[in-house]
């Protein structure tokens, strides 16, 4: 049996499905609901998300960042700004600088631990689990 987990108050979906939980659902139960298609555009929608904020979002902010503590920056090249910024920063990625591939992909790998950890918290725990660990939840009483 799975453990149930509160299911949030969702949007309408691309497909204009409305849905509302009050109650406790269980994370198959809560799948179940959504066609594949919609769950493959979400998580599409999650994929390519993450990959803009990683390429253009989060370098904008670090250009930003360092214009407000170092003032403007001076490219490598005979050009100068976020323009620059951008070039040195495609560039670094072409060659491969780890710097510059962990702003690209960090969103998405947070993305994907914060999925992780959350998917953990609703699988029941295997069978060779210590008797006296299943039962965290102790009210200070014993």
């Amino acid at each position: 049996m799975t453990t149930p987990v509160p299911a949030l108050l969702c949007p309408a979906t691309l497909l204009d499905r409305r849905c509302l939980y009050n109650d406790f659902m269980t994370h198959t139960e809560l799948h179940a609901e959504t066609p594949k298609k919609s769950r493959l555009i979400q998580e599409l929608i999650w994929l390519l998300g993450s990959l803009f904020t990683g390429l253009l979002v989060l370098p904008a902010l670090i250009y930003a960042a360092g214009l407000l503590v170092f003032g403007a920056y001076r490219g490598s090249g005979t050009t100068s700004g976020i323009t620059a910024f951008y070039g040195d920063y495609a560039n670094d990625l072409v060659t491969a600088h780890l710097s510059s591939w962990t702003v690209a992909l960090g969103p998405l790998v947070l993305v994907i631990l914060l999925r992780l950890i959350f998917a953990m918290k609703t699988l029941p725990l295997p069978s060779w689990w210590p008797d006296a660990l299943r039962n965290t939840t102790s009210s200070g009483k014993d």
